[in-house]
């Protein structure tokens, strides 16, 4: 299934425009993933994850071949039939789609304690490590969303908020 998605999924007119490096890296995953080999599975996702941690170092813009053939390959992965296989490649894409790596360390669960017009609270937790004195005061901070108006029919519009860091004991 996974080397028949991928092959249909990008075909061999799409490969055509990728350069011989990046050609070779999906040729042999697809190779890899269609196959039974746990251990050889389990190297091609490092090596996938290693792929796209230096994408983002570099900057995506700068591994837009990488980052499609990445993308590729991990949404094909969403079918393996391997669960450990499928639940890295869902980290992983949420890794390219959120722009940080902080998914691989601890799963993010940003909660909603209190939404009114007044305020609103989130809960995000930060690795143990994290640095946040550059963060204490909340002046450089700005939380912006997209959503609707409080005029009546008016449409949709960005707003921008001011953020208060606060510390919460664990």
């Amino acid at each position: 299934v996974c080397s028949s998605f991928c092959r249909n999924g990008m075909n061999g007119g799409d490969m055509g425009s990728k350069d011989k490096r990046t050609r070779m890296k999906y040729e042999k995953w697809v190779h890899v993933f269609a196959g039974t080999d746990e251990g050889a599975a389990a190297e091609a996702m490092a090596e996938i994850e290693a792929e796209l941690l230096s994408a983002q170092q570099s900057g995506y813009s700068a591994n837009l071949e990488m980052i499609s053939v990445l993308e590729s390959v991990l949404v094909c992965l969403l079918a393996h039939h391997m669960d450990d296989i499928r639940e890295t490649a869902i980290v992983l894409l949420n890794v390219l789609y959120d722009g940080h790596d902080l998914q691989l360390h601890e799963s993010l669960t940003v909660q909603i304690a209190t939404v009114d017009e007044a305020q609103l609270f989130l809960k995000i937790p930060l690795r143990e490590n994290a640095d946040i004195t550059r963060l204490a005061d909340g002046s450089a901070l700005r939380f912006r969303f997209f959503g609707p108006s409080k005029e009546l029919h008016a449409p949709p519009r960005w707003t921008d908020l001011p953020v208060s860091v606060v510390s919460l004991p664990t």
